[in-house]
């Protein structure tokens, strides 16, 4: 038998050979297939591929019986090449051809005792090396590739708007420019992945920066965990508004029912926001940088500005982030993170607080004019910067004399807390209470709240004001400076709350002003701070027992008095040069007030070195008939003071009209009191 092939001869014995190499075969054959019982490698199919794809391999066909290991490594490529194949011991290594030909790659799996290879071949044509343009929708998922190689030439240049319908993977070092006013708009069924590194970022800019032509953005409605912005640039984007569900913004990037993660991106240039979050969610925010941004870097909700972190810079400290109208409903405890360096908060709109939120040390916000923060019963608020840089409230343009509203607390949670906090330029209009309604920099209506080590100034209102249940927990070490109407404004239970250490100065009324109330439970009011004094509004009734300290100084306005029920007491003692006064808001006039009406048969009703001036301006309701008088007390109350060392003096009336009950003898040389220009000739009358 004679074969022939390519015109050579083979004779019998060759032939006989053959047979002898066919069964080598068949024995090899079946040696291969017991392997299955073991390790088979599998490298997959032959592939094609371009310069500068990524070119992923998969081993994950090869069979085994027990755990197995991989080893990948190039047989041969082509003269030159410094292609690498990555994590080559892995089942699904990749990498990138630099040149054209034919990549034979080996693939060899071991379980230790046995090992199998197995070879494929990749082709790789020269790809793309000038720039591609692309317009429309992208519906399959598709990968875009730095092959440009020249600096400043782009990649890719868009001429129309591009729809993501599928998956955008955009490889590190692609720079994409885009011809005025195109956008891309990642669909709900689409994600875009544009994650360079250090060193490679991805580059979304104008096609025309040099004439400062502004392209539109990228907007995500894609709500895909795995839309990502890393190591990217967007540059002259914001040309012109997005289409959101409600007002419509222009931004470099914006979100609507979408997530995003956005991390060490930078946004330069846009000409509306850098940032808008309209709905949706961020993933992850971090080390991100906006710079040029005409309009504010970042427009976000209250909920969202958790996610911004300290590291991520502003180059205009006043355009930062901006805060619109919107409420903190999240379940979740919620921070505000103190900005980088300088930048500041803007608050553009009411925010109301229906959960938990606190704010970092240092943070600084500004508030446009007549917008506030509502605190409301579901929700708490911590302002806690104690022994560290204060947290700042104020208005956005106190030059414009534009001033903001305040912090409203309607929360009786116990952690609301203004700590090492600086409020100013707020109160500019009144609080809707539950009725008469007042403007102050920080109410409270039925709230509770500690404000300690903090300063509230320059409201154009009051200062601090407590409508029905407010509570102050802790206070301390304040100051209330240049406020145009009262420091601080309450009712008379909550007068035992303030203390020494707290100072007022320049305000309409430096020092503590007390409205019509009562006194429910036993208190002691200390001497204020300087010359700073407790005014009186309103008639205030004592039920329980009231302390006052040596050194204070309490003024009425006319016909206003203080009275003591039977189940009170009053204690005013003073001291020897350090008395107690009582006296008119106006002495110049003079304006006359009402006195100390004693109803109480308490053993504790005492004045020590107290002075009572410019009172009797007012006829106390006696059993019978109505007297006016200093110090006053009716014999239907049995009613029991003692007095001594002290004076009363410029009485409208009688300095005493004292009716039954207990009075010690108050013209005695050893009460020592005296009673000097009092308007009846009697000055004492005990009938």
């Amino acid at each position: 038998m004679i074969m022939q092939r390519n015109n050579n001869y083979f004779n019998v014995s060759k032939l006989k050979g053959l047979a002898i190499i066919l069964l080598i075969g068949i024995f090899i054959s079946c040696e291969k297939e017991d392997d299955i019982d073991g390790v088979n490698a599998d490298a997959g199919e032959n592939l094609t591929a371009s310069t500068n794809d990524t070119v992923y391999l998969s081993g994950e066909n090869s069979s085994l019986g027990e755990s197995i290991t991989y080893n990948w490594i190039f047989t041969s490529k082509p003269e030159g090449s410094n292609s690498i194949l990555q994590n080559p011991t892995t089942a699904t290594p990749h990498f990138i051809p630099d040149l054209a030909g034919e990549y034979m790659i080996q693939l060899t799996v071991s379980t230790g005792t046995e090992n199998d290879a197995d070879e494929i071949s990749v082709i790789v044509e020269q790809g793309q090396s000038s720039t591609i343009e692309f317009s429309g929708d992208i519906s399959t998922d598709t990968r875009w590739t730095n092959h440009v190689a020249t600096p400043g030439i782009p990649d890719y240049l868009i001429t129309s708007n591009v729809y993501l319908n599928a998956e955008l993977t955009i490889e590190p070092g692609v720079l994409i420019h885009v011809k005025e006013d195109n956008a891309f708009v990642v669909n709900k069924e689409g994600s875009i992945v544009s994650e360079g590194a250090s060193g490679e970022e991805i580059e979304f800019t104008s096609a025309n920066e040099e004439g400062e032509i502004h392209w539109k953005g990228i907007f995500v409605k894609s709500n895909f965990a795995t839309n990502i912005l890393a190591y990217t640039i967007v540059k002259y984007a914001g040309n012109t508004e997005f289409n959101f569900s409600g007002p419509n913004y222009a931004t470099a990037i914006g979100i609507e029912d979408g997530k995003l993660s956005v991390k060490n991106t930078r946004v330069i240039n846009s000409k509306g926001y850098g940032f808008f979050f309209h709905s949706g969610d961020i993933m992850e925010f971090s080390q991100n940088s906006f710079s040029q941004n005409q309009d504010y870097g970042i427009r976000i909700n209250a909920a969202q500005a958790a996610k911004i972190d300290n590291e991520t810079t502003f180059s205009d400290p006043g355009l930062a982030v901006l805060i619109y109208e919107s409420t903190l409903e999240e379940s979740a405890e919620t921070n505000w993170p103190d900005l980088n360096a300088d930048a500041r908060y803007y608050v553009e709109d009411w925010i109301n607080i229906n959960s938990y939120l606190s704010i970092s040390p240092g943070a600084i916000f500004d508030f446009a004019e007549d917008k506030a923060i509502k605190v409301n019963s579901p929700g708490t608020f911590v302002a806690d910067a104690a022994g560290s840089e204060k947290i700042v409230f104020t208005s956005k343009n106190i030059q414009a004399g534009l001033y903001w509203k305040g912090i409203w607390v309607k929360s009786n949670d116990s952690r609301n807390t203004l700590d090492n906090v600086e409020i100013s330029y707020a109160g500019n209009s009144e609080w809707s209470f539950s009725g008469s309604d007042h403007a102050a920099a920080v109410a409270l209506e039925d709230g509770k709240i500690s404000l300690e080590n903090s300063t509230v100034k320059n409201s154009k209102n009051h200062g601090l004001y407590l409508h029905s249940g407010g509570m102050l927990l802790q206070f301390s070490s304040n100051s209330f400076m240049d406020n145009q109407d009262q420091a601080v404004k309450l009712m008379s239970d909550e007068v035992k709350s303030i203390d020494e250490a707290t100072t007022f100065h320049g305000n309409g009324w430096d020092g503590v002003t007390i409205y019509n109330s009562a006194i429910n439970e036993d208190a002691e009011w200390v001497d204020l701070n300087g010359s700073a004094k407790y005014k009186f509004e309103g008639w205030v009734d004592i039920h329980s027992g009231l302390t006052i300290t040596a050194g204070a100084e309490l003024v009425f306005d006319q016909e206003v008095a203080l009275v003591v029920k039977n189940t009170g007491y009053l204690s005013a003692k003073g001291t020897s040069g350090n008395e107690i006064t009582f006296t008119s808001s106006n002495e110049t006039v003079p304006i006359l007030w009402g006195g100390i009406w004693i109803q109480s048969s308490d053993g504790r009703n005492e004045l020590d070195h107290v002075s009572v001036k410019y009172a009797g301006g007012y006829e106390f309701g006696f059993s019978g008939a109505n007297y006016a008088a200093a110090l006053a007390g009716d014999d239907a109350d049995s009613p029991n003071l003692t007095l001594t060392n002290s004076s009363v003096t410029n009485s409208g009336s009688y300095a005493i009209y004292w009716e039954g009950g207990t009075i010690n003898d108050v013209e005695s040389v050893s009460a020592n009191n005296e009673f000097i220009n009092n308007a009846e000739a009697m000055d004492v009358v005990i009938p």
